[in-house]
């Protein structure tokens, strides 16, 4: 599991609305390619933590976005605090339409990470 510190978490203030729109939208898109996933269609959930603990606290349980130091948008949702995945150390979970797409996210994830050891 990697741990992710964004360059930028859209947004810190959303409202219900545009919440629940984002969220329709997380669960019916690849979180990297953007593209639909049908309700039929398996896909993969990618998981993650924050590397700072007061950014899941802020963004439990809402779905956001990331952009990461390429440019590139992704979208993941942070799990709640009583959930299994929250139980097994999770904050964050990316749903990908392929193995290709999971494989490109999780080495955008650890560029990012290493960017930021750099830093």
């Amino acid at each position: 599991m990697l741990s992710l510190k964004p360059v930028a978490i859209f947004p810190e203030k959303m409202s219900k609305r545009a919440q629940a729109k984002l969220n329709k939208y997380w669960l019916s898109h690849c979180g990297w390619c953007r593209r639909e996933i049908g309700e039929d269609v398996p896909c993969i959930g990618i998981s993650t933590k924050f590397r700072d603990p007061s950014d899941y606290r802020r963004h439990k349980g809402k779905i956001v976005e990331f952009e990461l130091a390429t440019g590139r948008m992704v979208v993941a949702g942070c799990v709640k605090p009583d959930s299994p995945a929250r139980r097994q150390g999770k904050d964050l979970i990316f749903m990908v339409c392929s193995d290709q797409c999971g494989n490109e996210l999780v080495a955008a994830m650890r560029e990012e990470s290493a960017l930021e050891s750099d830093a």
